[in-house]
């Protein structure tokens, strides 16, 4: 299907104006546009020079032909392959041109290239010390190859050249060559909002797609969708309404399927920027993590990324033979049509595994709600084109809410729920799908709307907007990408080249889906859930780090350690010995086990056990209270009724006691089980009684021991099982 030319131009006279009087000053120049901004049409087909100095008239430039008064060639098309016969043809213009010579039949056959070259320069040379110009012409000057360069630089003293290229990276000996060749820069823009849409709208009424003849809503959904997606860029325009011309029959639906025309989308990848912030976020976290956290957490990030990156180089040699603009392709068409319901899902999975990644490197635990929300917000993006779910949600259920009112007579309260029922119809006429929905803009506008959820709890407004950080980033593996900056029109893509890029609604998706999303949502809620530390602790059974896991829990569970190791008295194996742990303080774990109290540290000297494994269990949600009590002259039996059960009481306590309970609480040493209560000798008739992480049990001992306590001071901390 070939595009037919626009006969107008838009926001082209400053450029005009500038080429002309750089020919009349007779300045070699360089024209830089991005593709299809019009640098061929701007050389060819639209430039107005003054042929006699008062002419407008607009004229296409052939093959050859005078540019105000002054000869020229158009070489564009010359490569080593036709070399021949473009040579062939520059000389009979130039010789027919300015009276010289030609050369014989023969002769000219016998000519190779570089006969040619040196053929034409002695000519160019003729022309130039007769005091004449001559322009050569070559668009596309960053496909020359080394040949054409080697050509070029000899003819750059004896003619003018006018260059057209697009501002991209070049090799090495064309960035010499544009050293050599002293130009001008003309530099063509794309065009404005307001010009592209006077463009969009000429070009319409000149192949006859007018307001009257489709409507002007169907009409104004068309602009919106086409101009919002590309840059002002007239051949993307032009294609893309000539796509449009040809859709049957013209609706909204089909508008849809309208592929944005390459030369409208100005891409930039962010694989790399991708890739050092996570390197930066990694490395910041992992100085910042304990020792044996850091490491696997290190060993994970590495395999991590090396996985990313080894798709990425892989991509490049083996990649899917299907096509990467289509949302799915026709053959599958039938097979993934009862699964298509189902990629709404996608974006989900891919928000929550951005939550989760975070909140886990962090080392914060994951709650239900914030999971809700980030699950909800993830969908919430795509509130800008009617077909989306979201968008039939509203409309569904602002539409049962208006019946529901208007049953019951209140009519005047349904105007804003109308409003909201047409919210994502206006949103895709005005704005456009992927525009300010997928932009830093709506993450902000995120973060502000949720700020109030932070007061409850500060992961309710992160994982809002996660959500929708996560939505953007999912949509940046499409084929179109999105615009993060929008309204500025460039597209952020991830990563660079097309095949390994994720089409929305195809099998390559459904298959990143299963494969990668999905499990790696899975393991980072686990890991979201437990924590690295618990990880390393399942892995290795490090003894150095159970105290400090446990101590992430005791506050709020029951909490079981299973140790292996030798018992440090009796040098009995410990095999499994499950002990349930009653306080934490330090590296120190006190641990009860059948009535008795334990103290396990890494520490061996100071161990019950000498550690050499250990895994925990978290039990029970429990609710854990500590109050200091002050007591003056009570018995301890009167004391003890008071004290709630799964209690435990550390302090010290001055009074008297019978003589049988001082050797019956006497300090040991050479014993296993932790002293949590101690009788020391306090003067005459008087006693001090230590309590150190003593539970229930313990206390019980002391009861009828004659125990009359003068003053103490404990502390008590109860735990109590949620219900």
């Amino acid at each position: 299907m070939r595009t037919p030319h626009p006969r107008f131009i838009f926001g082209r006279e400053t450029e005009i104006e500038k080429i002309k009087k750089l020919i009349d000053d007779e300045v070699t120049f360089l024209l830089f546009a991005e593709t299809g901004v019009g640098k061929t049409h701007l050389i060819r087909h639209t430039v107005k020079p003054f042929l006699d100095g008062k002419s407008e008239k607009i004229f296409g430039i052939d093959r050859d032909g005078k540019l105000n008064g002054r000869c020229y060639y158009d070489i564009s098309s010359l490569r080593m392959t036709e070399s021949r016969k473009v040579f062939n043809n520059l000389e009979r213009y130039l010789t027919t041109t300015y009276n010289i010579p030609v050369l014989p039949e023969n002769m000219r056959a016998g000519l190779d290239a570089g006969g040619w070259t040196i053929r034409i320069k002695q000519i160019l040379k003729t022309i130039r010390y007769n005091n004449q110009s001559f322009y050569l012409i070559y668009d596309q000057m960053e496909t020359m190859n080394p040949s054409l360069v080697n050509i070029f630089r000899e003819w750059l003293q004896y003619a003018l050249f006018i260059f057209a290229t697009t501002p991209t990276r070049y090799p090495q000996r064309l960035e010499n060559f544009y050293q050599e060749i002293g130009y001008q820069k003309v530099i063509a823009c794309p065009l404005t909002t307001k010009e592209a849409i006077d463009f969009y709208d000429a070009y319409c009424v000149q192949i006859g797609l007018t307001r009257e003849k489709i409507g002007d809503k169907l009409y104004q959904f068309a602009r919106t969708k086409i101009l919002s997606q590309i840059f002002g860029v007239p051949q993307a325009i032009v294609a893309m309404i000539v796509r449009l011309k040809h859709l049957s029959p013209l609706n909204k639906v089909n508008i849809r399927t309208i592929e944005n025309h390459e030369s409208g989308v100005l891409e930039r990848d962010i694989t790399m920027a991708i890739f050092i912030l996570i390197f930066c976020f990694v490395a910041m976290r992992f100085l910042t993590m304990r020792t044996f956290e850091r490491w696997i957490y290190a060993v994970f990030a590495i395999l991590s990324m090396g996985g990313m990156y080894s798709y990425r180089l892989v991509g490049r040699r083996f990649t899917l033979k299907e096509e990467n603009e289509l949302p799915i392709n026709r053959a599958e068409s039938q097979i993934l049509f009862p699964l298509r319901r189902f990629y709404i899902l996608i974006h989900i999975i891919a928000s929550i595994l951005l939550l989760n990644v975070l909140l886990s490197t962090f080392l914060i635990k994951t709650t239900l709600p914030a999971i809700l929300i980030c699950g909800f917000f993830s969908i919430l993006p795509d509130i800008d084109i009617e077909t989306s779910t979201i968008s039939r949600v509203v409309k569904w259920s602002s539409g049962q809410v208006i019946k529901c009112l208007n049953f019951i007579g209140l009519h005047s309260t349904t105007l804003p729920l109308y409003h909201l029922s047409t919210a994502p119809s206006w949103l895709e006429s005005h704005w456009g799908h992927r525009t300010y929905c997928h932009s830093v803009w709506a993450v902000l506008f995120t973060a502000i709307m949720t700020l109030p959820l932070s007061l409850t709890d500060w992961r309710l407004t992160f994982g809002a907007v996660c959500g929708v950080l996560g939505h953007i980033f999912y949509d940046a593996l499409s084929p179109s990408g999105v615009k993060l900056c929008y309204p500025a029109r460039h597209s952020y893509v991830c990563p660079g080249p097309k095949s390994m890029r994720i089409p929305n609604g195809s099998k390559r998706e459904l298959i990143f889906a299963s494969c990668f999303l999905l499990p790696a949502s899975c393991f980072f809620f686990y890991i979201a859930s437990i924590g690295w530390g618990r990880v390393y602790l399942n892995l290795t059974g490090d003894p150095n780090a159970l105290a400090r896991e446990v101590a992430r829990y005791i506050n709020n569970n029951n909490v079981i350690v299973s140790i292996n190791g030798m018992w440090r008295v009796s040098l009995r194996p410990a095999v499994q010995e499950r002990f349930n742990v009653v306080a934490v303080m330090g590296d120190e774990m006190f641990a009860e086990q059948n009535g008795k109290l334990y103290r396990l540290s890494p520490n061996f000297l100071f161990s019950a056990i000498s550690v050499s494994k250990g895994k925990i269990e978290v039990g029970d949600k429990v609710s854990t209270s500590a109050r200091t009590i002050e007591i003056k002259e009570k018995s301890f039996d009167e004391f003890y009724e008071q004290i709630p059960t799964n209690s435990v009481v550390s302090g010290r306590i001055s009074g008297v006691a019978y003589e049988t309970a001082l050797g019956k609480f006497a300090p040991r040493e050479a014993v296993e089980e932790f002293s949590a209560v101690q009788m020391l000798p306090s003067g005459k008739d008087k006693v001090e009684i230590v309590l150190a992480y003593a539970t229930n049990e313990y206390l019980k001992q002391l009861l009828g021991e004659g125990v009359w306590i003068d003053w103490g001071v404990l502390t008590i901390a109860t735990r109590r099982r949620n219900t």
